[in-house]
């Protein structure tokens, strides 16, 4: 019996072969058979394509186009759609840049000859190809390029995602893959899962998983359904929405649900890719062996890890292997393996922060260049529809003079129309703009960090502990003007912030730094409603960074019943400062003499505020000032 169902699925398969081949013939032959090139005869090759069809191999294919180039060397249409065909044919084997190579070539040869739509077309491709590259100027020029020739379908999304300003980059997706939010279409699928990874880039893990869930709910649907004709493309889709949930709850640290979402992604991803290279192979290792580290599987996580040295991926190689043997507990295994990941790590950073800077530099440039290549086409069409008013207006009025007065009134609505339009495009690039400069800040915010790690670390090695007294206070003061910048970012301004918050972060700060600061009872008084200038709200951080540091320096001498108050105030534009703790005093001409750092630099920067200080230490201690808000002035 058993031998029975044997013969039986033998048969089934040599017949499903058999069958396959029949209808490969059918659809090779439809397309030879073709005697001009066309858009039909390009669609007959994406359908031979996609079957992975093994009636000619791709050297076959290559030699096949290259004669039917050398037939047809005179006719620009004929050889424009072959070359789209060989251009498909790499694009298929993943051989991307040869894909380029026929392009460029063609394009620039051809550039001044060939219509607008053909032009488009290869730029499109060459756009996408760039995206999977993952080369990121030479997509910038493309797009100049396309800003030249068909600046409506520009594509910047894959460039503004890259360097994280995912807001741009969905708003740019959405203008160049137009779809309904609510439709239950393939591509719709396709688009939420895209937006999904334009967040996950970002590091923002709650949203990207809110349209992968998206994305993954329409492509089941459809599949229970039926209505998609290419099952397997679908099936591939579903598996690599799974794995991008993977990503997310590995992120959740849920890594059984992880570990399960990723099995069903190489599952579907094998079929697909099954004569071909996986291009996600290499995360899918470092995802796998990332839960069996920390699920306690170390022999299935080894056999992974060791996968990614064969694929010679040394990054992800290196950086799994020393959270190996850290797990195991073979620490100079670890640290030697953690040191060549740190080495690698800073050369790709750094050459990655290279191309960043340079391409943030020329996508400023290049935005000027698109609002005013979009004024450019409305000032076109501007007057392209004059041009037809007036015609309209001489044949009309040989008619009747009621008609010129509609046709005057229809004129004038339009007009305003495109002053509309063009306020719109000038507040877009007003907004990118402001994208761009908060992109700066975080920058700028990283920076401070990276030098504020720099300082810990030296701080660390100091024996001295005056040394390391003074060398605490520098820290806090960098990190005081760090933390302007991390308030810019997360305000809706980029010139001004909240004085409050901004305060109450500062002291915040030197708790985590002083823990005796728990013990001290310290009051805020300050309205949530008060905003200054940047420049102001960094001196007057810096001056309270000063105050509490030293009245926990200096001031208290006993353990409880310690206090310090802090009281601003704005009345009329003038920002009104008192700061008090009833610590023991002190002599302030003595202080003077022995030219204290604190004391000199809060005057410096009450001096900086175009104001002088009040200064009391007889009981206690209290300094008042007060300076105008630059914000109202």
């Amino acid at each position: 019996m058993k031998f029975l169902k044997i013969i039986a699925l033998f048969l089934f398969v040599i017949n499903s072969f058999s069958q396959d081949q029949k209808n490969d013939t059918i659809i090779l032959n439809s397309f030879l058979n073709q005697t001009n090139y066309s858009n039909k005869k390009i669609q007959l090759f994406k359908r031979i394509l996609v079957s992975n069809s093994s009636t000619k191999t791709t050297e076959e294919w290559i030699h096949f186009f290259n004669k039917e180039e050398t037939k047809t060397i005179n006719n620009f249409n004929e050889l424009f759609y072959i070359v789209q065909c060989k251009s498909m044919l790499y694009i298929h084997v993943e051989a991307y840049e040869k894909s380029n190579d026929i392009l460029y070539s063609f394009y620039y040869k051809y550039k001044n000859v060939a219509n607008k739509d053909k032009l488009c077309s290869i730029l499109n491709t060459l756009s996408n190809n760039y995206i999977k590259l993952n080369k990121k100027s030479e997509l910038l020029l493309i797009n100049k390029e396309l800003l030249e020739i068909c600046p409506k379908i520009s594509k910047l999304y894959g460039l503004y995602s890259k360097i994280r300003l995912v807001d741009l980059a969905i708003k740019n997706y959405k203008k160049t893959n137009p779809y309904k939010g609510n439709d239950t279409d393939f591509n719709t699928g396709k688009n939420q899962n895209n937006i999904g990874v334009f967040y996950k880039r970002d590091k923002k893990y709650d949203s990207a998983f809110y349209y992968f869930d998206k994305s993954l709910n329409i492509l089941e649907k459809l599949k229970q359904k039926g209505t998609v004709e290419n099952k397997e493309k679908l099936n591939y889709w579903i598996g690599l929405v799974k794995g991008n949930l993977g990503e997310c709850y590995l992120e959740f640290k849920n890594y059984d649900k992880a570990l399960e979402l990723f099995s069903d992604e190489e599952k579907e991803a094998r079929i697909w890719f099954e004569i071909k290279k996986w291009i996600y192979e290499d995360d899918y290792y470092r995802n796998i062996a990332t839960c069996f580290l920390n699920t306690g599987k170390l022999n299935l996580a080894k056999k992974y890890i060791d996968s990614l040295f064969l694929k010679k991926n040394t990054l992800y190689y290196t950086k799994l292997k020393s959270e190996y043997f850290d797990i195991t507990k073979r620490y100079d295994s670890a640290h030697y393996y953690n040191k060549l990941f740190l080495n690698k790590s800073d050369s790709i950073e750094e050459q990655n922060k290279q191309e960043l800077n340079n391409i943030i530099l020329n996508l400023i440039d290049f935005q000027e260049e698109l609002v005013t290549k979009e004024l450019e086409i409305e000032e076109h069409d501007k007057l392209h529809h004059r041009e037809l008013i007036i015609i309209l207006f001489i044949l009309i009025f040989l008619i009747t003079l009621i008609a010129i007065l509609v046709i005057l009134i229809y004129k004038k609505s339009n007009q305003k129309g495109i002053i509309e339009k063009q306020n719109e495009s000038i507040n877009s690039s007003l907004l990118e703009k402001n994208v761009l400069l908060g992109e700066l800040h975080h920058r700028v915010k990283n920076n401070f960090q990276i030098m504020i790690s720099i300082l810990n670390l030296q701080l660390q090695k100091l024996k001295n502990n005056e040394f390391k007294t003074t060398f605490q206070y520098s820290i806090n003061r960098v990190t005081t003007i760090a933390r302007i910048h991390d308030k810019l970012l997360k305000s809706k301004s980029l010139s001004e912030i909240g004085t409050k918050d901004y305060i109450e972060s500062i002291i915040d700060d030197l708790k985590i730094i002083y823990n005796n600061l728990d013990a001290i009872d310290i009051r805020i008084n300050v309205d949530s409603k008060i905003f200054i200038f940047i420049d102001q709200t960094q001196a007057l951080g810096l001056i309270i960074n000063e105050l509490i540091t030293n009245s926990n320096k200096y001031a208290f001498t006993r353990k409880t019943n310690n206090l310090i108050q802090l009281n601003i105030i704005e009345k009329e534009g003038v920002i009104y400062f008192d700061y008090l703790d009833n610590g023991v005093g002190f002599d302030l001409n003595n202080i003077n003499k022995k030219n204290s750092i604190g004391l000199t630099l809060i005057q410096r920067l009450v001096n900086q505020l175009g104001t002088e200080a009040n200064i009391n230490s007889k009981k206690g201690m209290q300094i008042t000032f007060s300076f105008k808000n630059k914000l109202n002035f």
